[in-house]
């Protein structure tokens, strides 16, 4: 028999990442010289923290001198968006000094912060950290109550030549002074490929305000273009009536992805994109719009999506979530040759004219989607009602193949989802029809109902597809969104689910007569985060 340091690293890695998963990551990682060789670099890459609530023993730790954790930290994210004292976050922003002096000079890659931070903390990371690829914050100069320092820090312009991703974050004011250190980072980086403009305020603020104040005039030829190599522009919560203002800065031929997330007037966007690629070349791989403004201006948005999937061709992804009008299934089919992600769906509180694609149109759609790896479609009025909530859906089952061969739409929908040759991920959403008591306050107990009857349905789902001789990777089920058809205040269960999302992995058991059977097995979140770096970002919102 081996001894276990006989085991291949590969089987090591992987039992460790088992024990990981389970307990503390900082308590296993004293367990040995061995373990630490293999797992740091794994555990260490990504850093989450608020570096203040921690205990203040686990912070001396990771920055001792001996401390195996620092030099192989790449990824720093830091959640300071619960704290709402100026003294308290300063007291924050002091351990991050700390963690930051005690790392080995040019290792880190990314830094994001939910929470403004101070303008010197920033210049302090661009000059010892000079291999940065990304930003993602807020700014602020807590002492001169601006953020103009960063304008005045010429020399910090040679430690920008890495940086490729900036996102602006805005969560206080719109002055003048708060975009400032933004517009010295813009102006100054000379290879920007993704741009992001991420709004956490309740208003959505102008595009054109923010282009100004950010990137300057309007340039007057293309060399003056600030976002002149940008190949990635993603929005949430702008208002984008007057998109011309953002697009004067872009040279469209380098664009290839675009996301429009819970904008205002995208239909506007939509169509000077459209007008622009019908015209001249596009290089578009990767569309993603989400509308949620009212019924009247979706329609627009929604005709505008069709117009701008017609204007160009070869799309891998396409992610359309609206209150509008459904996307046209022409409009999907044109690009069905290439597409490996595609999620349509029409969110419920829309209009009450049609929430999904009827059998032919879904059919069609997904006979030409060739190559398609990962798929998100609501099936609307064919919703699977898995009854009441204290029945824990032990009474649901997928409906059977009637005597007369003619089988239910949701059995025609989930055929044509086995034709799919190399999916890995489906998720079914607004799939589950689930009757809970009227102005209950749901307590513990509850939350163990839902995780039981929606594990329920997941084994049917993956059943019935490996039935058909399809296996997936994922699957993902979500019911309609809380306040709709949902418990009040939901809770996270023992899986890190929370209604109305459960996560699963296709796994084999046997049954009391020593039978194998499909069993969907509980994933969590952010270990699909961890393992499909590629689709997880839209698939999991």
């Amino acid at each position: 028999m081996l001894k276990f340091s006989e085991f291949p690293t590969e089987m090591k890695t992987h039992i460790f990442s088992f024990i990981r998963a389970k307990v503390d990551q900082k308590k296993t990682g004293l367990i040995s010289r061995e373990w630490n060789d293999i797992m740091s670099p794994l555990m260490w890459k990504e850093l989450h923290s608020n570096l203040l609530t921690s205990p203040r023993k686990s912070l001396s730790a990771l920055l001792h001198t001996s401390s195996r954790a620092l030099p192989h930290i790449r990824s720093l994210s830091i959640d300071w968006a619960h704290l709402n004292k100026w003294t308290i976050i300063a007291a924050a922003e002091c351990n991050l000094r700390l963690l930051l002096c005690a790392m080995p000079k040019d290792k880190l890659l990314h830094f994001r912060s939910n929470s403004p931070i101070d303008a010197s903390v920033l210049q302090f990371l661009l000059q010892t950290h000079h291999k940065l690829k990304s930003i993602n914050t807020g700014l602020i100069d807590r002492r001169l109550k601006k953020t103009d320092s960063l304008v005045e820090s010429i020399w910090l312009i040679p430690h920008l030549s890495n940086v490729t991703d900036i996102t602006v974050a805005m969560r206080f004011g719109q002055t003048k002074g708060y975009y400032s250190g933004f517009r010295f980072l813009v102006c100054n980086i000379p290879r920007l490929s993704r741009f992001c403009l991420l709004n956490k305020r309740r208003v959505c603020p102008r595009v054109d305000i923010i282009a100004a104040r950010i990137l300057g005039p309007t340039p007057t030829v293309p060399q003056a273009r600030r976002l002149s190599h940008l190949t990635t522009l993603d929005m949430s919560a702008i208002d984008l009536s007057y998109p011309q203002a953002l697009i004067d800065h872009l040279d469209l031929p380098t664009l290839e992805n675009i996301s429009m997330l819970r904008c205002n007037n995208a239909e506007s966007m939509l169509q000077a994109l459209s007008t622009s690629f019908s015209t001249g070349p596009c290089r578009l791989k990767s569309v993603v719009v989400d509308i949620t403004q009212n019924t009247v201006k979706a329609y627009g948005a929604s005709s505008a999506i069709d117009g701008l999937l017609a204007s160009c061709s070869g799309l891998k992804r396409i992610i359309v979530h609206t209150t509008g009008q459904l996307v046209s299934k022409d409009s999907i089919i044109r690009h069905g040759a290439t597409l490996k992600e595609l999620s349509l769906t029409k969110y419920l509180y829309g209009s009450f004219d049609q929430y999904y694609y009827s059998i032919h149109d879904l059919t069609a759609i997904l006979q030409s989607c060739s190559v398609l790896e990962c798929l998100g479609l609501s099936l609307g009025s064919r919703s699977f009602k898995l009854g009441h909530i204290r029945d824990m859906g032990l009474s649901f089952s997928l409906p059977t193949v009637p005597s007369t061969g003619i089988k239910s739409d949701v059995l025609v929908a989930l055929d044509a989802v086995a034709t799919i040759s190399r999916l890995r991920v489906l998720r079914i959403m607004y799939c589950a029809s689930v009757d809970f008591d009227v102005n209950q306050t749901v307590p513990q107990d509850t939350t163990h109902h839902c995780t039981f009857l929606m594990q329920h349905l997941a084994n049917q789902i993956l059943r019935y597809l490996v039935s058909r001789k399809r296996s997936i990777r994922k699957l993902i089920v979500s019911s309609p969104d809380v306040g709709m058809s949902g418990p009040e205040n939901p809770r996270v269960d023992r899986n890190g689910h929370t209604w109305p999302m459960y996560l699963y992995s296709e796994g084999r058991t046997k049954d009391s007569t020593g039978q194998e059977e499909v069993v969907a097995v509980p994933i969590d979140p952010t270990e699909v985060n961890r393992e499909m770096l590629d689709f997880s970002g839209y698939f999991l919102d």
